[in-house]
């Protein structure tokens, strides 16, 4: 989910919605592929085009002038102000992914690192993933360093806030969430119960999640 003004953005399935906050004038803005991963920058939508080799694909805010952005099987990307770093690799049988960077200005791009990871973020100084043992890891953005372990823990989802980071564990039976701080000190377990927690996302000033208990639907 995106907020744009008093529009939320969301993936339906195969389409791109948008509706106000007052539950009016919902609109289809795109129905025509499998749009994942989609995020929004200025006056554009990005997402990757499941049905088109993963390419990153990008369009209006209102769905027009659609176009290929990267050609890339794309596995995620993640949007900043003047910047997208993506994560890809040469095929869909590839499993050794590369990271980079692009100028959203000049379409300049920067190879980052080599490495299979999942949920990548920028954060004060850091790149923060978890890698194919689901173990939260960051290193540093300015030098070359070893990367380090943040939590020993599995994770299924994270997100980044100014008091720490929220997670879930990569477990079925009552995972529950956390906070720890941005090195991996003073963890604390937060009064949420689920078999599973993912989806964790910041907008705004809150942290949202999806929870999934056993033998009950799915509850946002």
């Amino acid at each position: 989910m995106n907020i744009v003004g008093d529009w939320l953005y969301y993936v339906d399935g195969r389409s791109i919605k948008r509706i106000q906050f007052d539950g009016t004038d919902k609109e289809t803005i795109f129905d025509i592929d499998y749009p994942y991963n989609m995020q929004i920058q200025g006056n554009w939508i990005y997402f990757i085009s499941i049905n088109a080799h993963s390419n990153i694909y990008r369009m209006n805010l209102d769905g027009k002038n659609l176009e290929r952005y990267l050609d890339v099987f794309a596995t995620e990307f993640t949007l900043y102000d003047d910047h997208m770093l993506f994560s890809h690799g040469a095929d869909e049988y590839d499993y050794r992914q590369t990271v980079e960077k692009i100028d959203l200005n000049d379409q300049s791009r920067t190879v980052l690192f080599h490495g299979n990871n999942s949920g990548l973020i920028e954060w004060d100084g850091y790149y923060y993933y978890t890698n194919d043992n689901s173990k939260l890891i960051r290193r540093k953005i300015s030098e070359p360093a070893e990367p380090e372990v943040v939590t020993k823990a599995l994770i299924s989802s994270f997100t980044i806030t100014d008091s720490g980071i929220y997670y879930g564990l990569d477990r079925t039976y009552q995972s529950g969430m956390y906070r720890i701080d941005l090195d991996g000190q003073n963890e604390e377990k937060l009064n949420v119960k689920s078999n599973l927690i993912d989806g964790l996302n910041k907008v705004e000033d809150s942290v949202i999640f999806r929870i999934n208990n056993m033998n009950r639907p799915s509850e946002n």
